[in-house]
């Protein structure tokens, strides 16, 4: 119930997956329209910053497995420029107000685990991953980290395995515990 309501209304949720779904659709067809992929990407940098597991992934394939998947260059360009854009914005809206909230209590303080704003109770690696698996279903969590491990060989659809782990590796490092950031690692 938690995912099927957060995935379908809860704040950005919604537009957030849908970047996420059309970023991988634009790797996976691979159709070389560049201008599509760095377009598009561009809006998703500028929609959430949280989108970045999706970059992430395509990075880390391109250095483990060498990927040749020219899209995943303008996917990535894309998305750092969207959320310059967004960085410009919000600095010329007002600056001090937009490093104050942006860079220093949503970014900076939760990389580093910074709780000036009364955040408490981030629940550890285990306990964060038991909420997810609980609010997932536990055999639908179970089947689909044995499906992603084992589609680690696909060398097309593995970028799946990527972005699910890219993901869970980003928002259990950074402060960001709250299950409904888990839900963008749903989708593979």
């Amino acid at each position: 119930p938690e995912l099927i309501f957060r995935s379908l209304g809860g704040s950005y949720t919604a537009i957030t997956n849908f970047f996420l779904i059309g970023m991988a659709y634009l790797y996976l067809i691979e159709s070389g329209e560049k201008y599509v992929c760095f377009s598009y990407s561009l809006l998703a940098g500028m929609a959430d910053h949280k989108l970045v597991i999706f970059p992430l992934a395509l990075l880390t394939k391109k250095i483990i497995f060498k990927d040749k998947n020219i899209s995943s260059w303008f996917l990535v360009a894309g998305f750092l420029c969207g959320l310059f854009i967004y960085w410009i914005y919000g600095a010329s809206v007002d600056l001090k107000m937009f490093y104050i909230q942006h860079f220093r209590h949503h970014l900076i303080n939760r990389i580093f685990h910074i709780s000036d704003l009364g955040y408490s109770h981030y629940p550890g690696l285990f306990e964060y991953c038991i909420s997810y698996a609980n609010g997932m279903g536990l055999l639908v969590f179970i089947l689909g980290i044995i499906s992603l491990i084992l589609l680690i060989r696909n060398y097309k659809l593995n970028i799946f395995s990527f972005w699910f782990f890219a993901g869970a590796l980003s928002f259990s490092l950074v402060d960001w515990k709250e299950t409904k950031h888990l839900n963008f690692l749903t989708i593979p």
